[in-house]
């Protein structure tokens, strides 16, 4: 089977929706949550603890003041809030109990969680389970996707590139959304461990490809139970990959005004993607699997080369990130 692949190369938009939190004067949530992130944060150094789905959040009360909170002590946790097209983060201080937002223009406000419904968050979090193609998946191949000639070109093309691990699937859906036909994507939570190069990434990304577990609603449905790209593997939750990224050019914003990414598939116009999802710089070659301490390929049956300049594949991964750090140089 054969895709054009056209609709996923318009990328999709680095644009992190900034939503309220609570319903202010009304003491109940006004954002639904499709999971929160969990980490800690002892030392200054972070930690991925687990993901809880459709996290209960206390309502937000009268602030505490500065006086009021111990600011020697920092806080202790992170929780990433996330839901389609939308993440923010609070701190938790586990201890005295107390929230915030964090890198808000008023992170100075806590406030306290009289219902200790953080401290449940935290103990429950867990790790999500590795979730694989149903035997009878279909199998395509897309157009028009080539590997660039060389490392540094992929370099020069990332937004960021990162080491980070896969923690957890925040959406799968046929697109068009809603479409009848097969083609879909799925949008992968990543818990960022470094970030090579000058640009720090956000700790949590969204990645955006090919491919995913949804069967058809066609008369075939019950021979293709998913959808995976020959030129794009699916990656695996708990696996770590080291990770090219990027945003999509919209020089003409239609997608930040329209409010989400618009693709066609099989006739069919609509959203394929939210706008705070990344992409990789090249599906095959700009996500490298970190397995034993090694860059392996996600695909391990394909021999990939680049066509010219150092290759990426079978160093340590203090080899592979000390290559990128040299190309980065000017």
């Amino acid at each position: 089977m054969r895709l054009r692949y056209t609709v996923f190369a318009l990328c999709v938009a680095a644009i992190v929706a900034s939503v309220p939190l609570f319903a202010e004067g009304t003491g109940t949530q006004s954002a639904h949550w499709t999971y929160g992130a969990v980490f800690s944060n002892q030392n200054g150094k972070r930690q991925y603890l687990g993901l809880v789905s459709q996290p209960d959040l206390p309502a937000k009360t009268s602030p505490q003041t500065n006086s009021t909170r111990n600011t020697s002590t920092p806080y202790d946790y992170e929780i990433w809030l996330v839901r389609p097209g939308a993440t923010q983060t609070l701190w938790y201080h586990s201890r005295q109990e107390t929230f915030g937002l964090l890198n808000s223009p008023h992170q100075e406000n806590s406030y306290v969680d009289n219902q200790h419904k953080l401290r449940s968050l935290v103990k429950s979090a867990r790790p999500a389970k590795p979730l694989a193609l149903p035997d009878n998946s279909s199998v395509a191949h897309s157009i028009g996707i080539s590997p660039p000639d060389s490392l540094k070109e992929m370099i020069s093309k990332s937004d960021y590139i990162v080491t980070a691990s896969v923690i957890g699937i925040l959406w799968n859906e046929r697109v068009p959304i809603g479409s009848p036909n097969i083609y879909q994507h799925t949008v992968y939570l990543l818990s960022v461990e470094s970030s090579i190069g000058s640009q720090q990434s956000p700790v949590l990304l969204k990645l955006s490809q090919v491919g995913g577990t949804q069967p058809a609603k066609e008369e075939n449905a019950s021979k293709s139970g998913g959808l995976s790209m020959a030129e794009d593997p699916l990656l695996t939750i708990g696996q770590r990959y080291l990770l090219f990224l990027r945003t999509m050019d919209d020089p003409l914003h239609f997608f930040k005004r329209l409010g989400y990414v618009q693709g066609a598939s099989g006739g069919l116009t609509g959203k394929i993607a939210d706008l705070d999802e990344y992409l990789c710089v090249n599906p095959l070659m700009g996500k490298i699997g970190l397995k034993d301490g090694k860059t392996t390929p996600v695909d391990s049956a394909q021999d990939l080369q680049f066509r010219e300049g150092p290759q990426i594949f079978n160093l340590s991964e203090a080899e592979a990130v000390a290559l990128i750090q040299s190309l980065l140089k000017p």
